[in-house]
């Protein structure tokens, strides 16, 4: 008896009235729609669970109070024309701290003119040039106070006169460097060669430089000459595309914007400068299983001839420089709410069905209206 007073008073709130099975009509659009609401339902929900499944990345910035350890720079380059013993990579940053012709981290491939490999190894790099090792050379004046007493080669005269402090506008002059012209037996433009490999540097601006020719230093100097005769200059070309270039570790969904870059010389003596900006990035996985520190970079490409009479200074080549932002950021995945995946389900269901009784109920009233005007017609 206390249930079915308890049922009697509760009856009045039931929001969902119920009708007789007798009079309920069932419509051929009724199931057309139900049909299509039906379909329109399985998949909204098994988008919404796929999207459930996946994680979602929170980004989160702040000051990088970090600046010690090392920058490491990915880098897959190859250069059509230019041959593998006349490319060398070096980075200078800032401080005046200087790498020069990297070889221990980055490796030389021989390719054709197109970017074929030509050989399955490295190989070893060739320098252009024959040094005389059972001869004295001439240093011009520069073994004078210093060091040196013989400059067999063309690299000799050039570090001798850094070591003097002289200025040196031309090699052309110079019995070693043209001897070397003319005894080298590599081309410098029936080959190509790529670079693969990194670099690890200091975390504070810089540069690094990919260009034909050797890296000479002097005391505090640095230069980067040419060990190519003057009027040949503009037979160096520089087109070069770019496999990969990146900072750091790679992480799920980072962009590399300087991925997939092909750059054409369309004459002599061009030099290509790509301009990065470094951002911090921590990336943490789910459940802090893992985190990485490294880096995401956005980057401003620039390119301009230095043949002869174009009032350019430069150096022929690919120049990358590099700055770190002070801003980190910080990327975390995390999984997705179980509360969102209910409440978007139920949206989903309730939604579609109300659309659907909205169209259903449009489409029969529809059809009785038009129904009703046919029977008139034929009755007068």
């Amino acid at each position: 008896m206390l249930i079915g007073r308890l049922a009697e008073k509760i009856r009045p709130f039931d929001a969902f009235s119920k009708t007789l099975d007798e009079i309920r009509i069932q419509t051929f659009t009724g199931g057309i729609v139900t049909i299509i609401c039906s379909g329109l339902m399985l998949i909204l929900f098994l988008s919404e669970l796929q999207h459930y499944q996946t994680l979602k990345v929170a980004e989160t910035l702040f000051v990088d109070v970090s600046r010690s350890g090392k920058l490491r720079i990915n880098l897959d380059i190859t250069f059509f024309q230019i041959s593998c013993g006349f490319i060398n990579v070096d980075v200078m940053d800032s401080s005046g701290e200087r790498i020069s012709s990297i070889e221990k981290t980055i490796t030389k491939h021989r390719t054709d003119l197109i970017g074929t490999q030509l050989e399955d190894e490295p190989t070893e790099v060739l320098q252009a040039g024959i040094q005389l090792k059972d001869q004295c050379g001439s240093c011009y004046g520069a073994e004078n106070g210093g060091h040196r007493k013989c400059c067999n080669s063309c690299e000799d005269i050039i570090s001798a006169y850094m070591e003097m402090g002289w200025a040196l506008k031309s090699t052309e002059q110079f019995e070693q460097c043209q001897r070397e012209q003319k005894e080298k037996h590599i081309s410098i433009n029936k080959e190509g060669c790529r670079l693969t490999g990194y670099v690890e540097v200091n975390k504070i601006q810089g540069n690094l430089h990919v260009a034909p020719g050797n890296t000479f230093s002097g005391g505090s100097s640095h230069s980067h000459v040419h060990n190519l005769i003057p009027y040949e200059a503009r037979d160096v070309n520089t087109t070069h595309f770019i496999h990969h270039f990146s900072y750091g570790e790679a992480y799920p969904g980072r962009v590399d914007p300087m991925d997939a870059i092909h750059a054409v010389a369309k004459e002599g003596a061009m030099m290509f400068s790509y301009y990065t900006k470094i951002v911090p990035t921590m990336y943490v996985s789910a459940n802090n299983a893992t985190s990485k520190q490294t880096y995401q970079y956005s980057v401003t490409t620039h390119k301009k001839s230095l043949a002869r009479g174009s009032g350019e200074k430069g150096l022929p080549g690919l120049f990358v420089y590099y700055e770190l932002s002070p801003i980190m950021v910080k990327m975390e995945e995390l999984y997705r709410s179980t509360m969102h995946f209910l409440t978007s389900c139920c949206a989903i269901i309730g939604g579609l069905f109300t659309v659907a009784g909205i169209i259903d109920a449009m489409i029969y009233q529809g059809q009785r209206v038009v129904s009703k005007r046919l029977h008139g017609a034929k009755g007068s």
